[in-house]
């Protein structure tokens, strides 16, 4: 399931190049805040095949909406030695003028610290959380779904030769729902990436590898024609 994502058809305004130079320890650090703002139209909100069945399930024939967003967000990195330090979040706010039951506010955020150990081992170590309106398309209902996904995870690669490497990733995957009619579909998931890749011509990789999954779905009724918990391996 994959949220509605707005995206801005008005007016970007950005604030950007502030950069603030610091001497401590590190290289500049850099910060750029922006500030967006955009209005999109939407001729069937709620995903209903037609204007009976609009009647039927938000009890008003009209399908349409306009809809106004507007975000602030900052995007900051820092290096360190041979580290670089990633910040970015973004919070958003939707208004719509004729359901307004569905103003709404969303956000993420997302830390990464690029690493590097030695001339032979780097990677990165990150985390991702983001909240959002689930979309429409997945609900038979005229209320709002909220997902809550929270991602962190770790990748390393290991040099073997300077054509032959080792990549490795682990990560947690957890997705909520906020509607009590969705709870089934929520998830935890453990994912484990082994990979042996060949450096070729600058830009050509080639690489075998497994990738193990252990997934559980933790609120889905016991004994159900879906299962609660899952293994997949490829």
């Amino acid at each position: 399931m994959r949220p509605i994502k707005y995206t801005s058809a008005g007016v970007l305004l950005a604030l950007t190049g502030l950069v603030v130079s610091t001497s401590a320890l590190a290289g500049a650090f850099g910060i750029v805040p922006y500030v967006e703002v955009g209005v999109q139209h939407d001729s069937n909100v709620f995903r209903v095949e037609n204007d009976a069945d609009a009647q039927t399930v938000i009890g008003d024939s009209p399908r349409d909406d306009t809809i106004g967003r507007g975000a602030i967000g900052v995007a900051a990195e820092w290096p360190i030695s041979r580290q670089r330090l990633v910040l970015a979040g973004e919070f958003s706010e939707f208004r719509y003028n004729r359901f307004d039951q569905l103003d709404h506010s969303e956000n993420e955020v997302r830390a990464a610290l690029e690493f590097a150990v030695g001339p032979a081992v780097n990677g990165t170590l990150s985390y991702e959380r983001e909240r959002r309106q689930d979309s429409f398309d997945n609900l038979d209902s005229a209320q709002s779904n909220f997902e809550t996904e929270n991602n962190p995870k770790i990748e390393v690669f290991v040099e073997v030769t300077p054509s032959w490497r080792v990549r490795t990733q682990a990560g947690h995957l957890r997705l909520d729902q906020s509607l009590d009619t969705q709870q089934q579909f929520n998830f935890r998931e453990n994912r484990l990436v082994v990979e042996v890749q060949h450096l070729g011509v600058p830009g050509s990789i080639f690489g075998v590898g497994l990738e193990g999954v252990d997934g559980e779905y933790p609120d889905r009724p016991e004994g159900g024609i879906l299962s609660r918990e899952f293994t997949q391996g490829t």
